[in-house]
């Protein structure tokens, strides 16, 4: 019996207009589920149709639905039993009180303002025509009400009571009295006996809870058809509560039991949680837990477990420490073949058919519960970190860190008492409130939010129990990752990062009030074959009651195996693949419903096409500014306020920035499919490996085969050709059948054994059929196919990089096309400003002129001008100077002073002279009055000398400036040029008194030796210590006065002078 009847028989409850004006319609593809209608239905309507399910509905469809209600009632419970959802459940009941209190005080009142209440009803609220019904239903909820009895208050729950929040009006009291209930309210609790916190070294025991956590593990079973013997159909599936299939011992736990033939068997646990797979791997060998799985002389030692969860294939894939966040923790993409009976070793054998598989997938969560779950996830780990010390690195951080922790509790607290009744806040028209003051709500809106609060709670209260017990365990749960938790697991909280999603900014946009903003997740997926019939499956599922989850990964899972087709399953490794393949397409799946599922590709091409779209626009409005800036720069009109554009790239910016988020997600994106390539080519190797070590020929086949051989050779050597080319080709057959036949006589022994043994098969036993390969070659086929699968997928999100790469690019060519823009244009301005200084010099050039042409008229007459009795006429008798004799005074004196000034003004070479002049003669006094030197005995610094002498070293605009500097030099130097030349003149005596033959004996030889002495001495001491030998004018040869600063002049006296 359908819904329908259900609806008909009910009179049409869910449908009618007698309760609601708008019509509670259940969509077509929903009003055949037993639990749809009955969650939809009215709460005083639920009941018919309970009983109306119990006498006319389905057995099937009963056992579902009573199951739902039994699930339903044990979330209350179990939801009402935690001490953590105390506050939820005190503060729904406290604004249902207020509620119904306000409904019955304002019963009276709205009584009497029906008719008008219902007439100033704009047509949005109520349809034309529609009054008189609204009056009566009014009047029928208001005659109900009055049924209703006083509700007793409860007192304020803590929680309101922390905050301070009045119902009626924000509190008045006092910065002090606020301060003292708080510091009142902080002794109470101190007095409060607390519980001991555990030890860091104490492992605590794992919870199993009597209800499961709420989760189900799915079987399913496959088994061969008799239409088609090679193919695993006519899947059938049973569910079992958790606690039944982990802990639960003996041939009752469905793992345990022992799995027909032509059977396979898949098992799947929606979690990843560490603990849950040695449970699950424990109580499929039948052995007990806890044990040891590396250490073979501890007497906890599992033997057949080990094999599955040694630390090769196990615990060390493991990503993420004790130090890092949470969200840190994964296993390593791989794929093991792991072989029982020479575990660790590289040699596959026929019975090694036990693979780990541990491979990444992108799926989706909704911003909502990702948030509340990331929220959950801080406070666990904090509570956590409190009671285990040990977790940090030292002992100096954590001291650090919780002063640190301290002092920031004491500012917030402190912050909240001064700011609680005087900050405010911008309300969206804008006017300003007290932060103490309410949003004022209205009694029922109170009371439904309350309700849509506690329904988040209990929608994922079996997630946040399942945190609270195994996520800091060891070994530990795996959470769901984000996208950018994936990639910076690094970074504790990357709140910030997901929301900066291009996922989430899409599914964001609007305003209607059903959208849900989405981020993208990686999830992981732990998958177990296990000897040839059994298949476990570890990975997520979304976090809350989502139902139905069309974009589940295991419900897409069963979808296809109530659809299979003959072919398509022939081995446990083709629904191996199928799982692989089915993780792989969550958001690549076309022929699943899209519900809430982010149609990723679209989200992704979309925001591309935006920027794409923008990028144009901004190369459309760069070249249209650069045409109308060159029109401008033309007409030298509004130059300027086009070019100051080009400054601003704030544009572009934000587009380029947009751009390398997408890049940065997709190649994230990327990064998953590309493991998920690396595990299905470890595991197609292992495949082919097994399949060709299956598929390798007995020597009985490979002689059959040199036998057939050998029989073709001697048949085409049979043939009648004839000839030197035949000959010589028969010659080359007959040493072929000559190597074969010593082949198969090499091999004769052992023909020889195989056909005694033939021989002694019974006929009986030699009609059995030869069992099929236990990888046949579809399976093969299967894996090539699943890998295409997901190459092709990564390829469409490398595709859709490549795209925002080169828009990268162009956005980066058009910046730096702007940038090179303002450099032109600072070029041109910089060129005109110096235009500008030229016209400025030349003015201020003409003003300098015209001052040096009138300065010394207007000062001579000025002069002139003065009352003063020598100006009188010699001749006169106290008569003023003529004209004509001040102008021969004025203008003689003042053309001297004009031309000396244009002169110096403009003429270099009458400033080099001059200067010349001045130098050489302040140098001249300096030396010859023995200024200079008395000032270099008082200062004692020598290196004055050579500052001195080399202060205008490069003030050379032409030769002056150079012969002003020998000159300066060789005044300075004028006393060490004497006393060389004195030590020159005695060296020259010296040698020719040595040379010459009139002088005695003794004193020849004392002179001689004494003058050749003398004369090497000398000489030797004036070329290795001084500057010696003055030549002609007192320089070196080149005459260059560097040379006698630096010691370089010519030590030898010239040939003419020597001669």
């Amino acid at each position: 019996m359908s819904s329908h009847n259900f609806l008909n028989e009910l009179g049409g409850a869910h449908n009618s207009t007698t309760g609601d004006f708008v019509k509670d319609k259940i969509p077509e593809k929903l009003q055949d589920d037993y639990l749809v209608v009955y969650m939809r239905a009215r709460f005083s309507e639920q009941n018919k149709i309970k009983a109306a399910i119990a006498k006319h509905g389905k057995e099937e469809e009963k056992i579902r639905f009573e199951k739902e209600l039994e699930r339903i009632e044990q979330l209350r419970e179990a939801f009402s039993a935690n001490r953590e959802n105390v506050p939820f459940i005190e503060l729904f009941e406290y604004r249902r009180a207020l509620w119904r209190q306000h409904a019955i005080g304002k019963r009276e009142d709205s009584e009497k303002d029906v008719k008008d209440r219902v007439g100033k009803m704009t047509p949005k609220k109520l349809a034309p025509g529609r009054e008189h019904a609204r009056e009566q239903w009014e009047q029928r909820v208001l005659a109900d009400v009055a049924k209703w009895k006083d509700p007793r208050i409860p007192d304020m729950p803590t929680s309101l009571e922390e905050e301070g929040i009045s119902e009626t009006k924000a509190p008045k009291s006092s910065f002090w009295a606020r301060f003292r209930k708080e510091q009142r309210q902080k002794s109470e609790d101190d007095d409060v006996p607390k519980r001991d916190k555990p030890r860091a070294d104490e492992k605590e025991d794992r919870k199993r809870p009597p209800d499961s956590y709420g989760i189900t593990v799915s079987k399913i079973t496959l088994k061969k058809s008799g239409t088609c013997k090679s193919s695993y159909m006519s899947p059938e599936t049973k569910v079992y509560p958790l606690n039944d299939v982990l802990f639960k011992e003996g041939e009752e736990n469905p793992l345990t039991q022992k799995c027909e033939d032509d059977t396979i068997r898949y098992f799947h646990i929606p979690a990843n949680n560490m603990h849950w797979v040695e449970e699950a791997i424990a109580r499929y060998y039948g052995e007990k837990t806890p044990g040891e799985f590396n250490y073979r002389k501890d007497p906890n030692y599992l033997k057949k477990s080990s094999n599955i969860l040694c630390r090769e294939f196990w615990s060390s894939r493991q990503h993420g420490g004790v130090y890092d966040p949470v969200h840190a923790r994964h296993m390593r993409a791989h794929c093991s073949l792991i072989m029982p009976q020479t575990k660790g070793t590289s040699e596959l054998g026929v019975d090694n058919k036990n693979f780990v598989i541990f491979m990444p997938y992108l799926h989706w969560e909704t911003h909502k519960r990702r948030k509340i779950m990331a929220k959950v996830t801080k406070e666990i780990t904090k509570q956590h970190r409190e009671t285990h010390s040990d977790l940090t690195e030292n002992v100096r951080d954590e001291l650090y860190k919780t002063t640190q922790a301290i002092r920031q509790l004491q500012s917030r607290q402190f912050t909240d008492l001064t700011k609680r009744g005087s900050t405010i806040n911008e309300k969206e028209n804008g006017e300003k409130i007290a932060q103490g003051k309410k949003v004022k709500r209205s009694a029922l809106a109170e009371y439904l939010l309350q309700i849509a609060k506690l329904h988040d709670a209990m929608d994922i209260e079996y997630d946040v129990r399942i945190l609270r017990d195994h996520l800091h365990q060891d070994p530990p749960l795996h959470l769901r990752r984000t996208l950018d938790q994936s990639y910076y697991w690094k970074i504790a909280d990357t709140d910030t990062r997901d929301k900066d999603q291009v996922v989430y900014r899409a599914t964001k946009e609007g305003k209607s009030i059903l959208r849900t903003s989405r981020v993208i997740m990686v999830d992981q997926l732990w998958l177990y074959v296990l000897d040839d019939n059994t298949i476990i499956s570890f990975f997520p599922r979304r976090w809350g009651r989502n139902k139905p989850d069309w974009s589940g990964v295991h419900k897409g899972i069963r979808s296809l195996l109530a659809h299979l087709h003959a072919g398509q399953i022939e081995s446990i490794y083709d629904l191996a693949l199928l799982i692989m393949d089915q993780c792989s397409t969550v958001f690549f799946d076309s022929t699943k419903s899209v519900d809430e599922r982010p149609e990723l590709l679209d989200i992704f091409a979309n925001a591309l096409s935006y920027i794409s779209g923008q990028k144009t626009v901004a190369f459309e409005t760069f070249w249209h500014h650069l045409d109308k800036m060159s029109a401008s720069e033309r007409q030298l009109a509004g130059f300027e306020s086009i070019a100051r554009s080009y400054l601003n790239i704030n544009p572009e910016g934000e587009l380029l920035r947009e751009a390398h988020d997408i890049i940065e997600e997709l190649r994230m994106m990327t990064r998953i499919f590309t493991h998920q390539l690396s595990v299905m080519d470890l595991f197609s190797e292992h495949l082919a490996a097994l399949h060709d070590k299956q598929h390798k020929p007995t020597p009985d086949e490979a002689l059959d085969v040199l036998k057939d051989i050998k029989a073709l050779l001697q048949q085409q050597s049979e043939g009648g050709d004839t000839g030197s080319e035949a000959t010589s080709k028969g010659h080359a057959i007959e040493d072929e059948v000559q190597r074969i036949n010593e082949i198969i006589n090499e091999n004769a022994t052992t023909l020889s054994s195989g056909a005694a043994h033939s021989n002694a098969i019974s006929p009986q036993e030699s009609k059995v059929p030869k069992p099929p390969p236990d990888i046949p070659e579809t399976t093969i086929s299967l894996s090539k196919r699943v890998r295409d699968h997901m190459t092709s997928r990564r390829g469409k999100l490398q595709e859709l990089e490549e795209h925002t790469v080169m828009i990268a690019d162009q956005l980066k060519d058009l910046l730096s096309l702007k940038q090179q823009q303002a450099s032109i244009i600072e070029a041109k301005y910089a060129l005109k400003r110096a235009d500008e200084s030229v016209i400025q010099g030349r003015s201020i050039m003409l003003f300098t002129i015209v001052t040096i042409v009138f300065l010394p008229l207007s000062f001579m007459s000025s002069v002139f001008g003065m009352n003063a009795s020598d100006f009188d006429d010699p001749h006169g008798d106290g008569n003023k100077m003529s004209l004509r004799d001040q102008f021969r005074l004025l203008f003689p004196i003042s053309f001297a002073v004009i031309a000396i000034s244009v002169s110096l003004a403009f003429s270099p070479w009458i400033r080099c002279i001059i200067y010349y002049g001045i130098t050489t003669s302040w140098a001249t006094v300096l030396e010859y009055s023995g200024i200079r030197k008395f000032l270099l005995n008082c200062v004692k610094k020598h290196e004055y000398h050579e500052k001195y002498g080399s202060r205008y070293k490069d003030r050379n605009p032409d030769d002056i400036y150079g012969s002003q500097q020998k000159k300066v030099t060789r005044i300075y130097s004028r006393r060490d040029r004497n006393a060389l030349k004195e030590a020159l003149a005695q060296a020259k005596n010296l040698d020719r008194c040595g040379r010459a033959s009139g002088c005695p004996d003794d004193t020849d030889r004392d002179t001689s030796s004494g003058s050749r002495h003398g004369s090497r001495s000398g000489l030797s001491f004036f070329s290795l210590k001084s500057p010696t030998v003055i030549q002609g004018d007192g320089f070196g040869d080149d005459g260059d006065p560097d040379a006698m600063e630096k010691g370089e002049w010519n030590c030898l006296p010239s040939p003419k002078r020597t001669k």
